[in-house]
């Protein structure tokens, strides 16, 4: 592979693992509003199940940014980059009742799930094997599945 070539492959490299940076800030945010605000009967079986599926994200956080920091790129997890980065809506819930946040969350799982996969088949198109291995065990957890460990 030429040099050019190879620098196009890093450049494509960098911005996989920054989109997919950005979703798991974006995801561990949206777990933590959803903590900080539920309210109800159940509201401490559910703060425990936010702040779990909170800490599965934030393991695979350092991961993405140091891959993205690897090849001459940068982990910018800044909230204003965030924000304009992540393919996760925005958290919408306000919330007064408690399946406002389940749901809003679940959503915010399932749109993670669907773009960790999209991230895969793009890591293995570019042959960046290490980044497809870094989402595949993502994805095969909980957090990428929403469906509990």
């Amino acid at each position: 592979m030429n040099c050019r070539a190879r620098r196009k492959s890093r450049s494509v490299f960098v911005r996989v693992d920054f989109l997919s940076l950005a979703d798991a800030v974006d995801l561990q945010v949206q777990c933590k509003h959803a903590h900080w605000n539920v309210k109800g009967p159940n509201f401490i079986a559910l703060q425990v199940l936010f702040d779990q599926v909170n800490e599965d994200v934030e393991d695979y956080i350092a991961p993405f940014a140091e891959r993205a920091a690897q090849p001459g790129g940068a982990a910018n997890s800044r909230g204003r980059v965030v924000t304009t980065r992540s393919h996760l809506s925005e958290n919408g819930a306000h919330g007064i009742t408690e399946s406002d946040h389940v749901t809003t969350l679940a959503s915010a799982l399932a749109s993670f799930g669907k773009l960790t996969r999209q991230a895969i088949e793009k890591s293995n198109e570019l042959s960046d094997f290490v980044n497809a291995d870094i989402c595949t065990e993502m994805h095969d957890t909980s957090i990428a599945s929403g469906t509990g460990k």
